[in-house]
Parts: structure tokens; sequence; C-alpha cells
């Protein structure tokens, strides 16, 4: 098995040693906190491949992560500064060629001017390994996610309020063969809410996306341009049932028209709708139900509606221990291209179960085990594989 990098080695050497540190051993200031933590997780099927399309051959593996980072939080009067900066090595053993440094950082400014306008302003940066449940090579591809936002909200009546918000998100795929998928997609959002006095709301929420794609190719003779622009009306409502139950529901009407090709047009209802429930101090559930446009990454497909569920359960024994389970299950209705004729299989259903206890040996350090099953259907269209994966990790992660 491959040794950890030195990198990695002086990470866990440090995390050990906290073990034995005191509980008392404080943050840099009440600003700044920095994080460290490494784990070892076991893949059955790393690169999801199709085990009847390679039957016998494995494709397991197990990758070390080793990570470090700062957690940041500062009063500014009476605005609010917070953000994160991390760095992740990840060493796999068997496929060494997707050994690779990964970095993500966020910050958020909370702002508040008087009573009744408040927002935030921020920027987010991720760059990782492009997931294999969609790209099944083993050569690296490392994907960036970059985003600036902003939005404000003005509650101009003890029963009213209005709110906007702006959003720029860009995608790049290193690997040259995936770069079809880089995009820039810009959102608008408008609403006004009116609000009760329990603290439910319920408003209209206007939504206005554009998706921009700058390589265009062509496949026969069909000249593929996935440019689009969408727009949506939306019904947006908050319910507070009880101190212990709530459900929030944004959903209602989307068109999406394509700068090239008409014909793949699409409009349709969609939402999502999510409840909570605390009926115990100790435990918690979490529900959702979705129905909603869906980007799909593939040469002969435009889009999807994707419609799923979702179960999360969090389970706290005691003050050190933590159980969180999740159950999800997702199908994915694809749109092929403008051209594209006697497509198969223009549907892929994918379900995952995992499982995770978290120990907090002491106030700083946490010890995590979890486990997990990843099965798909795949898609002829989208070039999605049938996959079955079976995880398990531990982690180990110190404050400081």
């Amino acid at each position: 098995m491959k040794q950890l990098p030195g990198s990695a080695k002086t990470l866990l050497a440090v995390l050990l040693g906290s073990l034995y540190a005191v509980p008392a051993a404080a943050q840099i200031s009440d600003t700044i906190q920095p994080f460290v933590g490494v784990s070892v997780q076991h893949d059955s099927n790393l690169l999801r491949q199709d085990a009847d399309q390679y039957p016998g051959v494995d494709f397991a593996d197990t990758y070390k992560t080793a990570q470090a980072g700062i957690a940041l939080e500062r009063p500014i009067g009476r605005q609010l500064l917070t953000g994160t900066a991390r760095v992740t090595r990840v060493d796999y053993s068997r496929f060494n060629e997707l050994d690779y440094t990964g970095k993500d950082g966020k910050l958020d400014l909370a702002w508040l001017v008087g009573s009744h306008v408040t927002g935030h302003v921020g920027a987010t940066y991720s760059e990782a390994l492009a997931a294999f449940s969609d790209f099944h090579s083993s050569e690296l591809n490392l994907r960036t996610d970059k985003s600036a936002y902003g939005n404000i909200n003005w509650k101009f009546h003890p029963e009213w309020q209005v709110h906007t918000g702006y959003k720029r998100e860009v995608f790049k795929f290193d690997l040259a063969s995936q770069q079809y998928n880089n995009r820039t997609e810009t959102t608008a959002d408008a609403g006004v809410d009116y609000l009760l006095k329990n603290g439910s709301s319920v408003g209209l929420l206007l939504r206005h996306l554009k998706g921009d794609y700058p390589v265009t190719f062509v496949v026969g003779n069909t000249l593929f341009d996935n440019n689009y622009v969408s727009n949506e009306a939306n019904l947006s409502v908050s319910w507070v049932y009880s101190s212990i139950s709530q459900l929030t529901f944004i959903g209602g009407w989307v068109r999406r028209n394509y700068i090239v090709g008409d014909a793949r047009d699409s409009s349709g209802g969609h939402g999502r709708l999510v409840a909570n429930w605390a009926p115990l101090s100790h435990v918690q559930f979490g529900a959702s139900l979705w129905r909603e446009f869906a980007p799909a990454e593939g040469l002969f497909v435009h889009g999807a509606m994707a419609t799923g569920q979702s179960l999360n359960v969090i389970w706290t024994p005691t003050a050190k221990i933590e159980l969180e389970a999740n159950l999800q299950n997702e199908r994915r209705a694809f749109n092929p291209q403008s051209g594209v004729v006697n497509l198969a299989g223009l549907s892929d259903r994918t379900r995952s179960a995992t499982l995770g206890v978290n120990y907090a040996v002491l106030r700083q350090v946490t010890l995590g085990l979890n486990v997990g099953r990843y099965t798909r259907d795949g898609s002829v269209a989208v070039q999605t594989t049938t996959y079955r994966s079976n995880t398990v990790g531990f982690s180990a992660n110190v404050k400081f």
C-alpha cells in the first residue's frame, strides 16, 4: 500500500498529538480557528463502472485524505464576516494517476442597514476531482467551481418584505474531453413575502437563469450549442406548524429556451418540498420531495427533469455521540439534443444510503466512522453506467 506523503504524515502527527492535548487548547483568537483532519476511505467501485461490461475487473481502491484550513468569524460593528479556507491532499493506493491537491474556500458578509434592510454578499471557490458517477475515466479531471453572489431583503412593513438577489457561477473541467461542459450560470431573482405572526410566510418568487457554454461541437452534421435562458414564477411558502415541525415549499412554472434549436425548448411545473420534525430534543428528521430541471453533462442530451425523495435522521444519544442516516432516490428523465433520433435509455435512477457516527473524544477532537451503499440504473443516452458500490471510512478531525 502506498505511503502517505510528507505533508499528510505531518498532519497526522499533529492530529494524533492533539488527542493528548489538554481540553483547554485555545484557538488562535476569537476570529480565526485552525483545523486539521485525516481520513481513510475504501470504495468497492471507485470509478463507478458497470461490472457486466468489465467482468472480473476490480475497480476497488483505498484513498487517504489529509486536510488543513482555517475558519473565520468576525463581527464588524453590526455586520458579521464568516468564511473558511482549506487545502486537501488525496492519495489513492491503486489509481495513483488520480492523486491531487484540492482547494476550497468561502467568504460571506452578513450586513444590516438600520433595522429593516439586511443582506449577504460573498464568494466561493472549489477545486476537486470531478465525480465518478458521471465521468468514469481514470484520467485526472479536476473540476473548478467559482461563484459570487449578493442579496438584499427589505422589511418595509411589519407584515411585508421584498427581496432580490444575484449569483454568478463558473464551472471548468481540466480534462480536454470534458471541456464541452464548461459553463457560466447566472441567476437573478426578486420576490415579495407576506409575514405571519407565528414566523410563517407566503410569497411570490420570480427567477431568471442564463447558461453560457463557450464550447460548441459538431456530431455528424448537427451543431450542438447548449446556451439557454430560463424563467420561473414560483410560490414560496414557509409554514411553522409548531415549534418542532416546519414545512418549506418553493415551486411553480418554469420555461427553458435554447439559443439554438427551438425544438429543445421545454416548460412545466417544478418544485421542492422540505419538512423538518424534531419530536425529541435529541432526534431530528428531515425529508424532501422535488421535481426540478437539472443540467445534464452529455453529448446527446441537453437537460433533464429530476424527481426525487430524501430522508435524513440525526440522533444524539449523548453529548459526545451523534449518529446520522441518509436515504436518497432520484430519477432523471433526459431531453435529447435536436437532430438526435432513435436514442434509447433516456432516463437513469440513482439511490444512496449512508450511515455515520461521530464521537467527540475531546471538545476539539472528533472521530468518525461511515458506511455507504450507492447504486445507479444507467442511461444509454447520457452514457451513465449501471453500477453498485459500497464504501467504508474512518476520519479524525481537530479544531484548535
